[in-house]
């Protein structure tokens, strides 16, 4: 099974290998850079002490035919007063070597510990010479310096000096004290890198470890949910700010869920309450025919059971109307909508129950309003207000629905006088099956109208709410945003 523990201890061995191998040798090459610049300096400096210890000068009988006036060839030679005799390292055993030619090999002077054997030549000049890593004659690794020079004249002899006499230096050393060092900095570095892998091949699965805690406790916390405590929350202080939005998406979820959960134990519940009277009903019909059977009664049984039938159909419709805006949330396909000729269909219908209960009805629509909304949906709200203001105004009362434009949205009011109503039952009016007592044995209103009206109103982004204006009048207001082109 892929774990994040294994991957992140992989990935972070080899990233510390890496840079535990590129430490190294960084340290190893640049700590060889220095050493071989301090064996350089050093042999400059050794080379430069050569150089300012030698000089060019005649031959004594060239000076004692000239002052005799004789014409004579002057013959240069080559002197080199730089002494080994008190320095170790250039002795028959020494571990440095120096040596220097003139007149193409005619001038030649050596250390003793070259034994007579000679170095390789290099050019190469005072301000600028010339180092390489050369086999010394001995057989040894060593690093040489070479420059060439013209010796200076002694005073005495300056006539003499010859600018194009030219001399040739090497200095060499052995490079076996600078290889001893290397090897036991290429050991330490090796030990201390063991140390180091060893050191995290323990310490980062116990970092990992307390670093993934908090994933573990998330996980602990998800593997005890249930359907049963969905109300229960992932916390979030104290944890990692990488784990903090994870954990409130799952919140969020969770929320979501426990929702869905809620409105469909509240459907079952509902549906269980509600149906179990016409259930009785229907039971109680059938039983009493079944106990008196009677001719002639038949048409009058099928007309209850229908009537309970449609009431039930009703029923259901409604909260399956109500689950699915509560489920599908928002609704797309909305378009302008002609209120003013939608507010008169939805009126056809309740004119006659109006005219008999002698109802004193104002309707104030400007023509032409339109509204932004989804016509079936919006025709079945409006048809629902109209239904309830004329079911439970008393005879006689008042009907007044008005239409007016706030900014980008329409709000149209349903005033009507009632008699039963509280202003203690306003939060009440728009809860599934919540009826007053006198109304509570209509088979026409099953108390989820206002309900109905609610999700789809929250689903067409409108607002609905209640209240009273007076201790007699009851205003419900519905505000429904106006198309652009109409504010």
């Amino acid at each position: 099974m892929r774990s994040i523990r294994n991957r992140l201890t992989l990935i972070l061995m080899g990233l510390f290998f890496l840079l535990l191998g590129a430490g190294s040798l960084l340290i190893y090459f640049s700590t060889r850079s220095a050493l071989l610049g301090e064996i350089d300096a050093r042999l400059r400096v050794e080379a430069l002490s050569v150089v300012k210890q030698s000089k060019q000068d005649k031959d004594d009988e060239d000076e004692i035919a000239a002052r005799e006036g004789k014409t004579t060839i002057v013959r240069r030679e080559l002197e080199v007063a730089f002494t080994d005799k008190y320095m170790p390292e250039f002795q028959d055993s020494g571990t440095e070597f120096y040596q220097v030619t003139a007149r193409g090999g005619k001038f030649v002077f050596r250390s003793r510990s070259l034994h007579g054997a000679d170095l390789p030549r290099q050019s190469g000049t005072v301000e600028n010479p010339f180092f390489w890593t050369l086999k010394l004659p001995n057989g040894a690794k060593g690093r040489a310096i070479a420059m060439d020079f013209i010796p200076p004249t002694p005073e005495r002899s300056q006539r003499w000096h010859d600018p194009n006499f030219m001399a040739n230096l090497v200095v060499a050393t052995s490079l076996g004290e600078f290889h001893k060092t290397l090897a036991v900095l290429r050991g330490v570095l090796a030990g201390v890198s063991a140390i180091g892998l060893l050191a995290t091949l323990v310490a980062i699965p116990l970092v990992l470890g307390h670093g993934l805690s908090p994933l573990r406790q998330v996980a602990l916390h998800a593997s005890t949910l249930k359907a049963s405590n969905l109300q229960t929350r992932f916390r979030t202080d104290g944890l990692p700010s990488e784990l903090q939005p994870i954990c409130g998406q799952l919140n969020a979820l969770l929320e979501r869920l426990e929702i869905s959960f809620e409105r469909e134990k509240r459907f079952s519940a509902d549906v269980a309450h509600e149906l179990r009277t016409p259930i009785a009903e229907l039971r109680s019909l059938s039983e009493v025919c079944i106990q008196w059977p009677e001719k002639g009664r038949e048409e009058a049984v099928f007309q209850d059971s229908l009537a309970i039938a449609r009431q039930m159909e009703a029923i259901v419709a409604s909260l399956l109307a109500i689950s699915r805006c509560e489920e599908n949330g928002q609704v797309k396909d909305m378009a302008p909508v002609d209120i003013c000729g939608l507010l008169e269909k939805c009126l056809v219908p309740f004119i006659g129950e109006a005219d008999a209960k002698e109802l004193r009805r104002t309707v104030s629509i400007p023509k032409g309003s339109t509204v932004e909304g989804n016509v079936a949906m919006l025709s079945l709200v409006i048809t629902n207000l109209v239904s309830n203001a004329v079911a439970y105004t008393p005879k006689g009362g008042v009907l007044e629905i008005e239409f007016s434009k706030e900014n980008a949205f329409g709000k149209m009011t349903f005033k009507n006088t009632v008699d039963h109503l509280k202003k203690e039952d306003v939060p009440f009016l728009f809860k599934r099956f919540w009826r007053k007592d006198v109304a509570r044995s209509s088979s026409h209103h099953s108390g989820l109208g206002l309900a109905l009206c609610q999700a789809y109103a929250d689903a067409m982004n409108m607002k609905i709410g209640a209240e009273f204006v007076s201790d007699k009048e009851l205003v419900v207001s519905l505000v429904m945003p106006i198309p652009r082109t109409n504010t």
